[in-house]
């Protein structure tokens, strides 16, 4: 299987800070019939840069989408 990883963009509220901008990664798997997304994971960072980087490291490791939690929480400083 081919996994490709992309980011996306949320405004979430946090009762102490309110409103803030923050990225989630979206993994998709290669089928037949076209990339079909197989996991979101919210909120990984407010940092762009980091969650796109990180992104792109998922999609060249090819991690499985059942390791993509642990991957994010290993790359967070």
């Amino acid at each position: 299987m081919t996994y490709r990883y992309t980011i996306f963009e949320q405004q979430l509220f946090e009762e102490h800070i309110g409103y803030y901008r923050t990225f989630g990664i979206e993994g998709c798997v290669r089928t037949d019939s076209g990339w079909q997304p197989c996991i979101r994971l919210p909120d990984v960072s407010v940092d762009r840069e980091f969650a796109h980087w990180l992104a792109g490291r998922c999609t060249s490791s090819q991690i499985s989408p059942v390791h993509l939690k642990d991957a994010v929480l290993d790359a967070l400083p």
